[in-house]
């Protein structure tokens, strides 16, 4: 069909599938699938699996043949004329809600149009998306060229082992793009590097306890520090909350929470506890000195005071956010999260935090370590997202680079493409971000995304095949 009919036909059948789409992404929203502790058949935890279990059950009411690789990456399909395939691929695990929600996060509320719910953004809404992609195809009749496969994983959000399972026990695609972040097409992500700054053992300290954040990669909205009392009288402030406890002081710092690879868009709760704690010189010795180092950490987010400030002509400067912190064993363990461009490389960013730690006796646990990666954003299958984009928005789709970190970065030909907008200007205040309290989309959004996702799959049919259709 010509390019004109099949735009009527995806908005006809979005029209005709708007209110199961919303439904469909209220029963996932509505299952805790934040990874833990291992059980049978559910190798990332029984919430994961629910979810997991949940879109297959989906697909099989829609008639697609489905099932999970490995109880890790769950699958829908629609046979084509060439067994390699296209495939999206979204995810179904979720970072802890968190605070500040106005109401139960695992309830999708729909207010003017906006839905709210942990995982609405990401990556839910998308994965029901990838679902009702395939069943427009199906709907449509024929045999696309490639087969189309949507995949489901379950462990994007704590290291992506799901994806690494798949791709080493089956043929990768020929082309996948993750639907876990914003359009236009994404052709390059940061590195990701992810550690521990570990103090030296301080035994004769002031620190009773410090506590905060769920995830290295959630921008923590509270900071808890106990601290024994001192030559210091300490008063509540905006941010900061003290209670007097006899022998000690309870602290809470309170901030906003967001994504750690844009710490511009939250308030750091661990950052303000740190401030605050040496702009009333609380501390003194190896816990003042370590607390300096913090102060380092968490003044600029570009690194700057870290020594590791940088960028290049391909990605937005490095971003270092602080998002873990705890005290164990007498030792104070500042968990951070670094988006690094291609111009240095993970070896001399450890190297240089290394340096820093020498003095103080602590040591640097590198934690985890992710390459990024950058496509040519002229190729065939960039330029097929592109106009897919173009054709929907009316607005320039120049694939871009980012920091975010997504399923792309797993694969060989591989960019990440929507499902949100590239920029929040028109969301209401009441709204959050990825990762945020209020995480959410508007429903225009979400269905201009289902019409840019099947545009562009079909382009990709194209673009591969060199074929007219």
């Amino acid at each position: 069909m010509t390019k004109e009919i099949l735009s009527r036909s995806i908005d006809a059948f979005i029209s005709r599938n708007k209110e199961a789409i919303i439904r469909d992404i209220g029963t996932l929203v509505a299952i805790e699938s934040v990874r833990s502790e291992p059980a049978e058949g559910a190798p990332y935890g029984i919430g994961p699996r629910a979810a997991l279990d949940a879109i297959c059950a989906m697909a099989e009411q829609m008639g697609l043949p489905n099932g999970n690789y490995g109880d890790r990456v769950g699958y829908a399909e629609l046979a084509g004329e060439n067994p390699q395939y296209i495939a999206s691929f979204s995810h179904l695990d979720i970072v802890p809600p968190g605070n500040g929600w106005k109401a139960s996060p695992y309830q999708l509320r729909n207010i003017d149009g906006w839905l709210l719910a942990r995982g609405v953004s990401d990556d839910k809404a998308a994965s029901v998306l990838c679902l009702y992609m395939l069943k427009f195809f199906q709907e449509a009749g024929g045999k696309l060229p490639y087969t189309v496969r949507a995949l489901f994983g379950t462990d994007e959000e704590c290291g992506m082992s799901d994806a690494d399972y798949y791709l080493a026990n089956y043929e990768p695609p020929v082309f996948l793009f993750t639907p876990d972040g914003s359009f236009p097409a994404v052709c390059g992500e940061k590195g990701i590097f992810q550690g521990d700054l570990v103090s030296k053992e301080i035994t004769d300290g002031r620190i009773v306890d410090f506590h905060s954040g769920s995830a290295s990669n959630v921008i923590p909205d509270k900071a808890y520090l106990t601290i024994k009392k001192g030559n210091y009288q300490l008063k509540s402030d905006d941010h900061i909350q003290v209670t007097d406890e006899g022998e000690v002081y309870s602290l809470v710092a309170s901030g906003k929470c967001g994504h750690a690879a844009y710490p511009d868009g939250g308030d750091n709760a661990i950052a303000r506890m740190v401030r605050y704690v040496l702009d009333n010189d609380m501390l003194q010795g190896d816990e003042k000195d370590f607390f300096l180092l913090l102060g380092d950490l968490h003044r600029d987010h570009g690194g700057r005071d870290l020594g590791i400030a940088c960028s290049d002509d391909r990605f937005t400067p490095l971003t270092c956010s602080g998002d873990i912190v705890s005290r164990k064993d007498n030792r104070l363990i500042q968990n951070f999260d670094i988006r690094y461009p291609a111009s240095i490389t993970d070896s001399w960013l450890a190297e240089q935090i290394r340096e820093k730690l020498r003095p103080l006796g602590g040591e640097l646990v590198v934690r985890m370590v992710d390459q990024g990666f950058c496509m040519d954003a002229d190729s065939p299958e960039m330029k097929a997202l592109q106009n897919a984009y173009e054709a929907v928005t009316g607005k320039s789709g120049t694939p871009r680079t980012t920091g975010g970190g997504s399923y792309a970065r797993k694969f060989k030909n591989a960019a990440a493409f929507g499902i949100g907008p590239e920029t929040k200007a028109d969301f209401p205040s009441f709204v959050g971000g990825g990762h945020g309290a209020e995480e959410g989309l508007h429903t225009h959004h979400i269905l201009d995304a289902l019409k840019i996702m099947i545009l562009a799959v079909d382009n990709l049919q194209d673009a591969l095949s060199g074929a007219d259709r």
